[in-house]
């Protein structure tokens, strides 16, 4: 009968550590690769977000500087546009050199021949209307040709027909009112359209109507058009006709525009078309 030799408790508790031990390292050398590889993915997501922020950046810069380019590209034209205006009727009436006229578009004729329909007989739309002090000439720009004079300190055309006096002392008393009052009306672009400060430019000076200057409010979130009255002096007449070529409400001050300047400021909002 052969008897089977007992493994010593000591060799078995050796054998056993050992067992642990290698176990111990293989779980180590394996959550080694799993820690770096985090540590790696988290780098990567912080220079990914990094750049990304900086793309954006750079991004908006462009825009608004691609803004920026058009608006002035488009206060350019207009500006051109008037100095080829007058250009023009100065070849074909004699202009005060020294003097810059008040430019409308005539928008409307019928109501205006319902004025005064001696001076806007021939009235179409499109025709330009330049006051100066001493006269109002009626431009055809399709024609090329004046179609209408009237000498402001006289009652009498210069084709000799007569000028109702009373139509007469309204024209001139619409052109000279605001005139009187001197206002400085300045434009703002209160949104991220670009452009829109030019065009009311455009609209309020077509409607005798002097504009200073025009640039950015200081938010560009208004989704209405703002009459900002920053003058103590009364100026009806300067007023009523803001709010009749824009509709918009008039305050007195706006909290998130500290550096507004003039006796007018008009902020233009998402609603001007």
């Amino acid at each position: 009968m052969i008897k089977s030799k007992k493994t010593p408790k000591s060799t078995r508790a050796s054998s056993k550590n050992k067992e642990d031990d290698f176990k111990d390292e293989l779980n180590s050398s394996t959550n080694k690769p799993i820690f770096l590889i985090t540590i790696i993915v988290i780098i990567v997501i912080v220079a990914l977000v990094l750049l990304a922020k900086n793309f954006l950046g750079k991004n908006g810069e462009q825009e608004q500087i691609q803004e920026q380019t058009v608006q002035q590209n488009q206060e350019q034209e207009a500006k051109n546009d008037l100095d080829n205006l007058i250009a023009r009727v100065s070849q074909l009436i004699e202009i005060n050199q020294n003097e810059v006229p008040t430019i409308a578009t005539v928008q409307d004729p019928e109501v205006l021949k319902s004025t005064q329909p001696v001076f806007y007989k021939d009235a179409e739309k499109g025709d330009r209307l330049l006051v100066w002090s001493d006269k109002a000439v009626l431009y055809s720009v399709t024609k090329d040709k004046l179609i209408s004079v009237m000498l402001i300190d006289q009652q009498q055309l210069p084709s000799g027909e007569n000028v109702n006096s009373a139509e007469s002392n309204t024209a001139t008393t619409t052109a000279t009112t605001v005139e009187e009052e001197n206002p400085v009306i300045n434009v703002l672009n209160g949104t991220r359209t670009a452009g829109l400060a030019g065009r009311m430019k455009t609209k309020l000076v077509g409607l005798e109507l002097p504009v200073a200057s025009i640039g950015d409010a200081g938010v560009k979130t208004y989704t209405d058009t703002v009459i900002v009255k920053l003058t103590d002096e009364e100026m009806p007449a300067t007023l009523k006709a803001l709010k009749d070529a824009t509709g918009a409400e008039v305050v007195t001050s706006l909290e998130n525009e500290t550096a507004l300047k003039g006796d007018f400021t008009i902020i233009v909002g998402e609603d001007f078309e």
